[in-house]
């Protein structure tokens, strides 16, 4: 009986080619586009997961009192200090991420014959593959001892593609490597090799270096609780049973016994789940990319909305060809089928459509991610679709599609009066029918309004950010890492430099104003006079007295940096100079605060303009610059509108008096504007998204629109003609056929309106600097949707208009 039910539902599939190939597509379309988007999610919540008791891995984090500040890093002395002391701990691992090294390797020789500039890098200590074991991964050691590999000073773990890299052939372990990381030079010993680690952890290391090293160049801090590094982080592992708020309450207490009072009111350490690194963009990790929660729900939600539009659409599309088979199940009923056995056969043709719509959908998801990895981040694939839970996933998605897209269309047809079939008079269409069938039409075009609308406010927030006015000039500039040098070397070099014709300024500085990558202290400031538990947190930055000039930063009160200033010397912004209580920008020049370690005494010499120093998904901080010679960025502004080429000859002519001035250093450069524009990559790529998901829902509805169309004109095919035959226009047929669907494409309008609005509105609460909101938000895309939807119905109903009228009343 199964057999003969879908021989006979594949001949029927057979019959009507291109109806069957209607549907197929959207299923295939629907499927495929819910299997990418469930991969991506699946992806982006499994970093760092797979760690045996990822579950008790927590980061310890700093907080202010009064929760307007979230910072990663710990002081130096901290996490020693946590695994004596706080016996809520079961393991303690320290991590500095130091993020860029040169790597120079060792000839036969013992010369260096190469030099790198690598990213990746991080001293961790001997506990740290402890805490991360990567179990289920597939990391291992190709040699050495995770126990002992980072116990010794002047040691290094390489991953496998770093040991090829630098080695090739050589047996990597116990050769030399020579390393420069922040100004510090010593050569490391490799003693250990491991696998590449997985793309999914926000532990992307390629190098590291042993803690014990470190601890060779910060003796000074290692009993400083007061200095913090954002790039040193502390993670901890909670003994079983163990609650997080109970752990706290220890680590705050240890951090209140080392510090002075008024600092353990306003600082206070808090324990982040592991998984949250992916998700909290507070805090960031070592990836330098986080997604949050809300997004992924979002994309959820717009996976789960293109497979129920695919079948709604199926739905609209098998109900419309119900008419042409009110012959055939009026037949099969009077030779003694059962409604049931009718809704079996009618349910196994959607199966036959389903299941290789499902196959399909599996080859070409597996394919857009494979191509799209750069949008997608999804690079594992293979392992993915290997996994038992998606091919469980994927059998309930073919057994739950077939039954909701094909359950009610069999109730229809299977519900048809087989003395009205045979007859071939018209069945009758119940008015509960019409309704479900148009209310299923304006759920999908409203499903599609609040993809279009919110979509559009995903791109417009993305331009508006990357057009934003951050306070500084940020066009034409040229970015260079600078090794230790004298002030002797950083003259010639700037001579050397501004003697080129396409460089206009040079500034040397602790950092860029802004940028991925940039070099961000905070220090505490505040009057003398203040009480100590009220300081402000700032961001300092070490500048040379051309830095104003170059970055174009307007001086508002005081006067510039001078070459001749000490660091006891301030620019502070104009933010920072209200917030220090002055009644005016000139009152604060002159003035004298408390900042830094010590604390230390300085005298406000100027105030300038307030610009952004961190992406637009944070508020402006507080800024200070001082003349320090601590320099680790070269600026270099060249002439704006400089072509392609005359670019690459200055980067040839600076590299060229750099590798005299540094021999032994890695050129490397970025532009300012490049390292900003990363700043919004993941608005970029999830813009990208959006827009194709929304373009594959409005085509999946305009399907449904389309088998709508096609079952009111089946329907009205004989008044068409009579209209026709009376004197009716193709013009007067074609209003007449499209003012439904308009009245039903106008109400998913006016209720997708307020359910984007509400939708955008709680999404930009995410963004401190959001895009002004129009009408032309919701108008513009409400108008395109309705422009596509009506010359889709228009296309069908102009087929039924152009009848011949002899042709559609013969039958009569």
């Amino acid at each position: 009986m199964l057999r003969h039910s879908l021989k006979v539902a594949f001949r029927t599939l057979c019959k009507h080619p291109s109806f069957s190939l209607i549907l197929l597509v959207g299923l295939t379309l629907g499927l495929t586009f819910a299997l990418v988007i469930g991969m991506v999610v699946r992806y982006e919540r499994s970093f760092d997961r797979f760690h045996t008791h990822a579950d008790r891995i927590y980061r310890v984090v700093r907080v202010a009192s009064d929760a307007t500040a979230f910072h990663p890093g710990v002081p130096f002395s901290m996490p020693a200090t946590l695994s004596r002391e706080v016996p809520a701990l079961e393991a303690v691992t320290a991590i500095d991420g130091v993020s860029e090294a040169q790597v120079g390797v060792y000839g036969p020789a013992g010369t260096i014959t190469q030099r790198f500039q690598e990213m990746g890098c991080a001293y961790v200590d001997t506990a740290f593959f402890h805490l991360f074991d990567f179990a289920g991964t597939g990391m291992y050691w190709l040699a050495g001892d995770s126990a002992t590999a980072l116990q010794e000073p002047y040691t290094v773990v390489l991953t496998q593609t770093m040991a090829a890299k630098y080695f090739s052939e050589r047996d990597a372990l116990g050769q030399s490597l020579h390393l420069v990381i922040y100004g510090r030079t010593f050569d490391a010993t490799v003693t250990g090799i491991v696998t590449d680690f997985p793309a999914h952890t926000d532990l992307p290391f390629t190098l590291l270096v042993s803690h014990a090293t470190l601890d060779n160049f910060v003796q000074e801090y290692k009993t400083n609780w007061v200095a913090v590094d954002d790039e040193y982080t502390c993670f901890v592992r909670l003994r079983e049973g163990t609650m997080p708020a109970m752990a706290e309450a220890q680590i705050q207490a240890a951090h209140t016994a080392h510090v002075p009072a008024e600092l353990a009111q306003r600082r206070t350490y808090r324990l982040q789940p592991l998984a949250e690194l992916h998700t909290d963009r507070r805090f960031g990790n070592y990836h330098h990319r986080t997604i949050s929660p809300e997004m992924l729900g979002t994309l959820t939600l717009v996976g789960g909305f293109i497979l129920l539009m695919a079948c709604i659409n199926f739905i609209n599309l098998s109900t419309a060809r119900a008419l042409t088979r009110a012959r055939e199940v009026g037949l099969r009923k009077v030779l003694g089928s059962a409604q049931l056995q009718l809704v079996e056969q009618l349910l196994g043709e959607t199966f036959l459509l389903v299941l290789p719509a499902a196959l399909l959908a599996i080859l070409s998801s597996a394919f857009f991610l494979q191509q799209a990895g750069d949008l997608t981040h999804v690079e594992d694939t293979r392992s993915l679709f290997l996994e038992p839970a998606t091919w469980m996933v994927l059998v309930g998605l073919v057994v739950g599609v077939t039954l909701l897209a094909g359950f009610y269309p069999a109730l229809v047809l299977s519900g048809f009066s087989p003395l009205r079939a045979l007859k071939k008079q018209r069945v009758a269409t119940h008015p509960e029918e019409i309704t479900l069938r148009r209310s299923l039409v304006v759920l999908q075009f409203f499903l599609a309004l609040v993809l279009v609308m919110g979509t559009g406010a995903v791109v417009q927030q993305r331009h508006y950010l990357r057009d934003y006015d951050l306070g500084f000039d940020q066009e034409s500039v040229l970015l260079i890492p600078l090794p230790t040098s004298t002030p002797e070397t950083l003259t010639t070099l700037r001579n050397q430099w501004e003697a080129l014709a396409s460089v206009e300024a040079v500034s040397f500085s602790l950092s860029s104003p802004a940028g991925v990558g940039g070099i961000g202290n905070w220090e505490d400031m505040r009057r003398p006079e203040a009480e100590p538990e009220e300081p402000l947190v700032f961001q300092i930055n070490y500048v040379d007295d051309q830095y104003l000039s170059l970055y174009q930063i307007p001086l508002r009160a005081g006067r510039n940096l001078l070459p001749t200033d000490s660091s006891d010397k301030l620019l502070v912004s104009e933010s920072l100079a209200q917030s220090l209580g002055f009644r005016s920008l000139t009152e604060a020049v002159g003035q004298t605060v408390l900042h830094g370690v010590g604390p230390q005494r300085a005298t406000i010499i100027g105030v300038m303009q307030n610009y952004q120093s961190a992406s637009l998904h944070e508020e402006a901080p507080l800024l200070a610059l001082a003349p320090d010679p601590r320099f680790h960025t070269a600026s270099l502004k060249l002439a704006p509108g400089s072509r392609y080429e005359t670019i690459q000859e200055t980067v040839a002519q600076v590299k060229s008096t750099w590798t005299e001035a540094f021999p032994e250093a890695v050129f490397d450069f970025s532009f300012l504007d490049e390292t900003i524009e990363a700043y919004y990559q993941e608005e970029t790529r999830l813009s990208i998204l959006f827009n194709l998901f929304t373009g594959v829902a409005l085509f999946i509805a305009c399907l449904g629109l389309l088998g709508l169309a096609s079952y009111t004109a089946l329907q009205r095919t004989k008044e068409i003609g009579i209209r026709k035959v009376l004197g009716a226009s193709v013009t007067g047929i074609l209003i007449m056929l499209s003012r439904d669907y308009l009245r039903l494409l106008l109400i998913a309008f006016v209720m997708a309106v307020p359910v984007a609005n509400y939708c955008i509105t709680e999404w930009l609460q995410g963004y401190p600097y959001q895009v002004p909101r129009s009408g032309w938000l919701f108008a513009l895309p409400g108008f395109g949707v309705l422009l596509v939807a009506l010359l889709t119905v228009s296309a069908q109903s102009m087929r039924a208009a152009y009848l011949n009228p002899v042709e559609t009343l013969r039958q009569e």
